[in-house]
Parts: structure tokens; sequence; C-alpha cells
């Protein structure tokens, strides 16, 4: 089978399984991303600083690499200033 195809195959499984929304935020914004600079289409992110670039890609990159913290488990951490 073709890399591509299982690859994408492998994606939708995942996506069909992930529960929290902020994941799939996460990978909409990436696809979506994609997906604009595929067309040509300009995009508002080349005309933010580097320094905010930086710091979006850093976030990629941790989502990326699992280092994510759910809502609910923030709304834990913090429910004492959140009443």
């Amino acid at each position: 089978m073709d890399l591509q195809v299982e690859l994408r195959q492998g994606l939708h499984k995942m996506i069909d399984q992930v529960k929290d929304v902020s994941v799939l935020k996460a990978v909409y914004v990436i696809l979506e991303r994609e997906k604009q600079h595929e067309e040509g289409k300009e995009d508002f992110y080349e005309k933010l600083h580097p320094m905010l670039q930086e710091s979006i890609e850093r976030g990629l990159d941790q989502i990326k690499n699992g280092q994510t913290v759910s809502h609910n488990e923030v709304k834990e951490r913090y429910k004492k200033w959140l009443k």
C-alpha cells in the first residue's frame, strides 16, 4: 500500500478517536495552514513578527510531542480562581 494512503487512513482513525477538542482544533489549524500554503494564498502568519512566529512554532512542536494539557485538567488546576 502507498505510504500516503497509509498515513491518511491512520490519521482518519486517530482523529475519529480524539475526544479532546483542543487537539482537534490544533490539527485543524495545522492542516488549514498547509492547505493555504499549497494554494499559494498569503497567510497572516507571514505578517507576524518573527518572535511571535517562533513562539507559535514552539507551541506546534509541543502539540506534536504530546506536551499538552487538556481543558479539563486546566480547569481542575485553577478552579479556585475560576469561581
